[in-house]
């Protein structure tokens, strides 16, 4: 038996080593029951689910259009919010990923100087340029019967207070609108943006 056991654990700890890297080593006298947690009613000890997991879901229904003269997006959705958690819920949490182009967001003031050894024409023209502004502009948030919910921005987050609370396994219909204009990929940056090519006479989102 304890040569079964002894088998298995120098079967995983080669794994668990592996996983490491420079970015997030692990330590070294790190206990096994923080890297492999005991089996509880919502995680087997395989990593399934258990009895209890549960996920939160969410149905979208999204018109979306693109002014490519303006290089601006303008969408409205309908959203279905199912809440599968055991919990009674009184707010909602919207990311808004575009507010980091907002003119006071967070990322350009936590941005480092640029390494002048090797200075790439992207970076030269960003500072010669004007700061892009970009982010969300949030329309009004209403419920199935038009009512508007009162909404609270904070940076990327966006909390939506719920007209009652909303107990387990119930569901809450509400719509947004909203518009930003997209990045110039050439100039700022990111997981977005548009590119005009002057030979083909368009922009590639």
């Amino acid at each position: 038996m304890r040569r079964q056991a002894l088998l298995a654990l120098l079967t995983v700890l080669p794994c668990l080593l592996q996983a490491q890297s420079k970015s997030s080593p692990l330590d070294k006298f790190r206990q096994l029951e923080e890297i492999l947690p005991t089996a509880n009613e919502y995680r087997t000890a395989s990593g399934a689910p258990g009895h209890k997991y549960w996920q939160q879901r969410a149905d979208y229904q999204i018109a979306v259009e693109l002014d490519d003269a303006n290089q601006r997006i303008t969408g409205a959705a309908t959203i279905d919010y199912h809440n599968h958690s055991p919990d009674t819920l009184h707010y909602l949490w919207l990311q808004l990923d575009q507010n980091i182009w907002q003119k006071h967001s967070d990322t350009p003031l936590t941005e480092t100087a640029p390494d002048f050894k090797r200075f790439p024409l992207p970076v030269a023209r960003r500072l010669m340029d004007d700061p892009f502004e970009g982010g969300y502009t949030i329309g009004a948030v209403r419920d199935a019967s038009g009512r508007e919910l009162h909404k609270h921005i904070n940076r990327t987050m966006m909390r939506v207070d719920l007209p009652a609370p909303l107990a387990s396994g119930q569901s809450f219909r509400f719509t947004l609108s909203w518009e930003y204009k997209i990045n110039n990929s050439k100039r700022v940056s990111g997981r977005t943006g548009a590119e005009f090519f002057k030979k083909d006479g368009n922009w590639i989102y």
